[in-house]
């Protein structure tokens, strides 16, 4: 009988002495996303991936698809990566006159994608690249949809950057043709 009553009490204490620990406040941010992703020192290229570079004013679901790709020879990590991959890149267009686009000023580039109003999902998943290995991002040309309508074709310079903080990298300047919209009947 004593030994169960000593049992009793020593379960007891230790049941007490285990609940009255004391919990650290967690911030459910800070699970999520870290406040600082590590840079990422590789040789990464973002290039054009698509040879058709005409495209149609007010017209919209255009698309502009650029290349992701390790060109080191050793496999890279991006914990930053959102899933959605035209959230990893932005857009910038400028007016420009045909084989003109090296003469397009700093000011005059606006940003195309994505819009102001445009929220991204947050969701993210780390991406790996073997070396020569590349990622297609589709990313939407959204600002032709309302781009003004002219009579005749007209020629914007496009270039695109990493919206990350843990990689810099933008892609040289591409020529665009943008065509007035016709419609059929």
């Amino acid at each position: 009988m004593k030994q169960r009553l000593l049992f009793f009490s020593a379960v007891l204490t230790s049941l007490f002495f285990c609940s009255c620990s004391q919990e650290e406040a967690i911030d459910a941010h800070s699970l999520d996303e870290p406040t600082r992703y590590k840079k990422v020192q590789a040789d990464l290229s973002l290039e054009c991936g698509r040879v058709r570079m005409d495209y149609v004013s007010g017209k919209k679901g255009q698309k502009m698809t650029f290349i992701l790709k390790n060109r080191g020879l050793t496999p890279i990590s991006i914990d930053e990566w959102f899933m959605d991959d035209s959230e990893n890149v932005r857009l910038y267009y400028a007016h420009c006159e045909k084989g003109k686009t090296s003469e397009v000023k700093d000011s005059d580039w606006k940003c195309g994608w994505p819009p102001q109003k445009h929220k991204t999902s947050g969701r993210r998943m780390p991406v790996r690249l073997n070396p020569n290995q590349g990622i297609l991002l589709d990313v939407p040309m959204a600002f032709l949809k309302n781009f003004p309508q002219k009579k005749n074709v007209e020629y914007i310079a496009v270039r695109a950057e990493l919206a990350l903080t843990s990689v810099s990298l933008q892609s040289p300047v591409y020529e665009v043709e943008v065509r007035p919209f016709v419609q059929q009947y």
